[in-house]
Parts: structure tokens; C-alpha cells; sequence
């Protein structure tokens, strides 16, 4: 009797096909650590992954470990794997760059640093909700009140802490599979604006140097100190797919492109991958690791009324 297979758990944010177009010609690509300061050589199925990623409840309850994973490595990695290397042979037909600017879409919303930005936009949400639970809604009350004291808590501490809740003095945010649910939801939304934009295939200047991918592939690049949008009238939706070429997504022609490298490094999570050494590079990421855009919340009292305002910019 063959043995059960067990279930993948290292999930891939960064696929193997696309960290494959950045190894050298030795077969190398090298890994820079940017949180350690470290580079060193890996293979692209060793990096670029998150343990559990991906992982969902399925049926009676159970976990599902490798479900959504493999769901994706067949009809978003393998289709987008194929859809590149047709484009960078010159294809143009229209059924390519549908299935490409699907894997752009899916790779925008994949991300462990994605995943951060929909929890961190979330929070002041999900806060304010469980506020005006306490503060308001008796049954809400009565019912956590009776878990508790099921659970042997004493009435007078729940209702402290329900009294703590209502003051606002507590913060809420959704749970790892609820998060992972809205980012992939986005998916489509993101394909339905690429797919309006106008597409590009664009190489380094002779003298430029390779490009460098990060572990937040797409770069959504808006003038500095603008709320990032894909509806940014001046937005470059950036792609590097190997050390030569990258794929660019504008509204408007001739929005000029902002150093790709530069923006990888300052939108980078943790690592990058290169098919150079270079300690230089690893200095000028260091540097601008953390820079990127950022979560802001923006809250405005008018008498009895607040307003939350959060972008990202």
C-alpha cells in the first residue's frame, strides 16, 4: 500500500518559475538577507516561502495545509509561467497577456507584506466595531458574559474588561485566515484594472544594471507622498520577470519610471534575490530597507462624530 504523500506546507509567496529567471548562469541566485545583512546562494524552491501560508479550514473543520497552494501553483504560477515566456519571445496575442496580468494580479495580493497591509487597514475597523459592541449591543454583553463565567471568570472581571472594550482601550484585528480571504478577494478586482492599462515590455539601458526581483514582486510606483493606487493617474504598475526585462502597466504613455532597483529595495519585506554578489547593493538595500509606503490612519472628531480615514502612501 503506498504511503500517504504529506501535504506541502511551504508555501510559496514568490513562485519557483519566476525566482528561476533571476538565478545566474552558474545556476546560482543569491539571497540577501536584509534584516541580518547576509547574502548567500539558494535555490528558488528554498526561499521565498512562508510556512502555512495558504492555510485554510476545510471540510468538518480539519485544517488543509496544501489545498489553496496547489490551486494556485496550477492555474495562477503554471499559466503566468508560460504566459511570460511567450511574451518575452514577442507574443502579443491578447490571450497571453490575460494570463499574465492574472499572475500579476495574484502575485500583488499573495505576499506575506500584503497580507500585513489588509490586517494593518483592517485594525482601526475591526476596533471600533468591538466598541461600539460593548458600548451599545446588551446582547453582545450578556453573551460573552456567559462564556465567560462558563469558563470560570468571575462576572466582575468580565465586566471590566467589557467596560475596558467600550472605552476603546482595546484593538481588534482579523485572524490570519480571515486576512488571507480579503487579500485573495482582491485578485480579480486588481486583474479587472491591469487589464485596462497599457502594457509594455521595457529592458535596462546598455549600461544599466540587472534587475533585481523582492519579495514584494510588483511595484506600485506613484509620485512620492501620494496615496498608492492602481487608479493613480500617474501610477507605474512594475514587474521585473528576469535580470533584463521588466513588465510595465500605465494609463498614460510616457509617465516617466522611477529607478526599479531603488524601489525594490525600499519595498522589500525581508529579502531580495539577484543573480549578482554584491556587497555594495546589499549596503544601498540596507539603507533604504523600510522606506517604502506605509499603513497611515487618519482619525477626525466633528463634535460626536468620528471619522477614520486610512490610506496607503
Amino acid at each position: 500500500m503506498a504511503k500517504k504523500q504529506k501535504p506541502a506546507r511551504n508555501h510559496h509567496y514568490v513562485p519557483k518559475c519566476l525566482l528561476r529567471r533571476f538565478e545566474n548562469a552558474d545556476g546560482k541566485l543569491w539571497v540577501y538577507d536584509l534584516k541580518k545583512g547576509e547574502i548567500h546562494p539558494c535555490r528558488p524552491k528554498a526561499v521565498g516561502f512562508s510556512k502555512d501560508l495558504y492555510r485554510v479550514t476545510g471540510k468538518h473543520g480539519h485544517p488543509d495545509y496544501d489545498g489553496l497552494e496547489k490551486c494556485i501553483a496550477a492555474n495562477i504560477d503554471g499559466p503566468g509561467d508560460n504566459a511570460i515566456s511567450t511574451i518575452l519571445q514577442g507574443g502579443r496575442r491578447n490571450e497571453e497577456w490575460i494570463v499574465f496580468l492574472r499572475f500579476v494580479a495574484a502575485q500583488m495580493a499573495r505576499t506575506p507584506g500584503f497580507f500585513e497591509r489588509i490586517s494593518d487597514m483592517s485594525r482601526p475597523l475591526f476596533g471600533e466595531s468591538l466598541k461600539r459592541l460593548a458600548k451599545h449591543h446588551p446582547l453582545f454583553r450578556e453573551r460573552v458574559l456567559a462564556r465567560g463565567v462558563a469558563k470560570g471568570q468571575s462576572s466582575a472581571e468580565i465586566e471590566a474588561v467589557l467596560d475596558s472594550i467600550a472605552r476603546g482601550e482595546w484593538s481588534a484585528k482579523p485572524s490570519n485566515e480571515a486576512t488571507l480571504k480579503m487579500a485573495l478577494k482582491q485578485i480579480e478586482t486588481f486583474q479587472n484594472e491591469l487589464q485596462r492599462m497599457k502594457w509594455q515590455i521595457l529592458q535596462p539601458e546598455a549600461s544599466g544594471s540587472d534587475f533585481i526581483l523582492g519579495d514584494q514582486p510588483v511595484l506600485v510606483i506613484v509620485p512620492a507622498g501620494e496615496r498608492v493606487t492602481l487608479k493613480h493617474p500617474k501610477v507605474n504598475v512594475v514587474l521585473p520577470l528576469n535580470t533584463r526585462n521588466i513588465a510595465v502597466g500605465r494609463w498614460i504613455d510616457g509617465i516617466p519610471l522611477i529607478e526599479v532597483n531603488r524601489e525594490t529595495m525600499r519595498r522589500a519585506q525581508r529579502y531580495m534575490f539577484s543573480s549578482i554578489h554584491s556587497d555594495e547593493m546589499l549596503a544601498e538595500a540596507r539603507t533604504l530597507f523600510g522606506t517604502g509606503p506605509k499603513v497611515r490612519t487618519i482619525q477626525i472628531k466633528d463634535g460626536e462624530r468620528l471619522t477614520t480615514i486610512i490610506e496607503y502612501r
